[in-house]
């Protein structure tokens, strides 16, 4: 079976992010176990920092989205975690069960978790 990886909101987030970074300014810094860490800003103002470690061959990526509980307004309490849980749901073509089942196939993990400040997506 093949795999269409444009299916899935956040490796396609972490792949284009990570592609982004090879053509942007950053200013490494030295990080004990980390070889380096660089801090990237997009036009848009999102910014990325970029950890390498090269002790195991995997890819990580963690997209945190600044906002939580503490930005909303109590007509819309919970729409975070709430557009939180969407991102998981599935799509028009495929269940939530296919989603998780391809990355499960290519040992990838999703999670995420809203907080007071912050929505992070694993």
């Amino acid at each position: 079976m093949r795999i269409r990886f444009y299916h899935s909101p956040c490796l396609v987030l972490s792949l284009v992010l990570s592609c982004l970074s090879l053509n942007l300014k950053a200013t490494p810094t030295e990080l004990g176990a980390f070889e380096k860490m660089r801090y990237l800003y997009l036009e848009n103002g999102m910014e990325v920092v970029l950890l390498e470690n090269h002790n195991a061959p995997v890819i990580a990526s963690v997209v945190i989205v600044k906002t939580g509980l503490h930005f909303e307004q109590p007509e819309i309490n919970g729409a975070s975690h709430y557009l939180e849980h969407l991102l998981f749901n599935g799509t028009t073509t495929r269940t939530q069960k296919q989603l998780y089942d391809d990355i499960d196939r290519i040992g990838g993990y999703n999670n995420a978790h809203t907080d007071r400040d912050y929505t992070n997506f694993i």
